[in-house]
């Protein structure tokens, strides 16, 4: 699954945004199975799905100012580590990918910058693993 569609979403589009959320647990999976293939051993997506960071998203978004709630940032963290530990993986220990923990997603301009890096980590990974 091509996860472009998804992340060009308008900020503060609520009904997009948890249309993206679905979607990106998807690719998460998709890639999951692929490192597990590859790699061997399992690659949790547990926590991907989280209704409290998904409302907490779409909510800053809405009123356009922090803070971040806590929810938001423990799924941005979670979310970060499974990124660097795909990068890693796939480019050797120490290898740095972006960090996809810092946005505030209050601000549009941050929420593409965001949206568009997080995007070429899932092009690149699904690239690399033959997905895409």
């Amino acid at each position: 699954m091509n996860l472009d569609i998804a992340s060009t979403f308008v900020f503060g589009d609520t009904a997009s945004l948890r249309q993206f959320m679905l979607d990106h647990n998807t690719v998460h999976l998709q890639t999951s199975g692929a490192l597990t293939k590859k790699f061997g051993g399992a690659y949790s997506t547990v926590g991907l799905i989280d209704a409290q960071a998904e409302d907490a998203w779409a909510e800053v978004m809405e009123r356009e100012e922090g803070p971040m709630p806590d929810s938001l940032n423990g799924w941005l963290e979670l979310h970060n580590l499974m990124h660097n530990q795909t990068y890693q993986l796939l480019n050797g220990v120490g290898a740095t990918a972006p960090d996809l923990s810092l946005v505030d997603f209050s601000k549009p301009e941050q929420f593409y910058i965001w949206m568009f890096v997080h995007q070429q980590m899932h092009d690149y990974e699904q690239q690399t693993l033959g997905l895409s």
